[in-house]
């Protein structure tokens, strides 16, 4: 590799390195840069604009505040629970199914935030957030976390920490003939992207859920990034798109194109940024937002490159899930709880069990909080001297 890393517009146009030899890639990918192949340049937007564009962005602070009364059956437990919401709409899916652990609810107009029979109450607006007297135990909680993996010096270093069974996924993909991978920094590229792979995929995934941004929202929140893109015998099978900040290259939409069913394609892509990062002298790969907890499929799908968590911008906007019964669900709730807090610097998961974990289920426990990049997955019994509830969750 060149004594100097290569800046993130140089590799414009450029084809990475696709075959199965792993431990050249960058080194063949970054050759092939400094040849003299076509650069585009790119803008670069300052850390503070970014900050800005979070900020305009946040929805917390555009919309005025709701109340939604959800109702449907505990899976633990099996009794009927409610679930007040006050503030957004927009977490009302995310927070009402692994609360009750189950998609299958009803939603209803709350007629008052307040004397309405409830076990739950969801607060996720930044000005209702507060509860100076410490009236109910609660989960303070992240709206998202980031996905981060530190790259080493080397690229080898870097190969090494990715693990052996995805390494040699990866390079058995890469025998395949017709693989090619190269970044585009033309403006046409990514509207394409936008209108072709990103909004089909997106609506396609997530149906009615889809939060889909206009066309100007995305090319703005796209300035000065290029397009990672996958193509197959020439057909573009998948993209992402990618942009480098201070020492971090971060990972933005991402769209599979419905048209083509191979495999491993997001592992293809993931593979390649983690190549565009290493030449381009990156420290951190960012996979970008996740919702934050344990069963959130996109947060499980990073967590194969073992990753560390880390904050999503510079809003500390939280999610407030507030217990205010002492039911069977809220019990239920509790045994099962998978919801991602934040405590200094590390990330955590709590649960309150009736029995102690044996040493299988407690290793099994501690693999996974290691897998998502936890500090912990913390479980605790049940104490029937004392409030277990408040007891537990007002005690990191």
């Amino acid at each position: 590799m060149p004594a100097e890393p290569l800046r993130l517009s140089q590799l414009g146009g450029v084809p990475l390195y696709c075959g199965p030899d792993l431990a050249s890639a960058a080194r063949r990918s970054a050759e092939s840069a400094a040849a003299g192949r076509a650069a585009t340049p790119a803008a670069t937007r300052r850390f503070g604009a970014r900050a800005l564009g979070d900020a305009l962005n946040a929805s917390s602070l555009r919309l005025l505040p709701a109340s939604v009364l959800v109702t449907g059956t505990e899976r633990v437990s099996g009794t009927t629970m409610r679930v007040l919401f006050r503030g957004r709409s927009r977490s009302i899916d995310f927070c009402a199914s692994h609360i009750l652990g189950s998609a299958d609810f009803e939603r209803s107009p709350a007629a008052s935030a307040h004397g309405q029979l409830c076990d739950v109450v969801v607060v996720d607006h930044p000005f209702l957030g507060i509860d100076p007297f410490r009236r109910y135990p609660a989960l303070h909680v992240p709206q998202w976390v980031r996905q981060q993996c530190e790259l080493g010096a080397t690229w080898d270093q870097t190969l090494e920490q990715v693990p052996r069974a995805l390494r040699k996924l990866v390079a058995s993909q890469l025998r395949a003939p017709g693989i090619a991978a190269s970044l585009d920094f033309e403006p046409s590229a990514l509207v394409d992207f936008y209108r072709s792979l990103y909004v089909p995929f997106l609506r396609e995934r997530f149906a009615l859920a889809a939060v889909v941004p206009s066309e100007r929202a995305f090319l703005r929140q796209a300035s000065g990034a290029g397009l990672l893109t996958l193509r197959i015998a020439g057909d573009l099978v998948g993209a992402q798109v990618v942009k480098r900040a201070r020492d971090t290259l971060f990972i933005g939409k991402s769209a599979l194109s419905l048209h083509h069913s191979q495999r491993n394609r997001s592992e293809l892509l993931d593979y390649f940024s983690f190549l565009v990062a290493q030449i381009t002298g990156s420290r951190w790969l960012d996979f970008g937002a996740s919702r934050p907890h344990l069963e959130d499929g996109v947060l499980l799908y990073k967590a194969k490159w073992r990753p560390r968590l880390a904050p999503n911008g510079l809003l500390k906007n939280r999610i407030h899930i507030r217990l205010v019964s002492r039911s069977a669900a809220i019990y239920g709730f509790l045994q099962r709880n998978g919801f991602i807090e934040r405590f200094g610097r590390d990330y955590v998961v709590r649960r309150l069990v009736e029995h102690a974990p044996g040493a299988d289920e407690a290793a099994q426990v501690a693999e996974l909080a290691t897998r998502v990049g936890l500090a912990a997955l913390v479980v605790r019994q049940l104490d029937a001297a004392v409030d277990p509830v408040r007891s537990w969750l007002d005690h990191a």
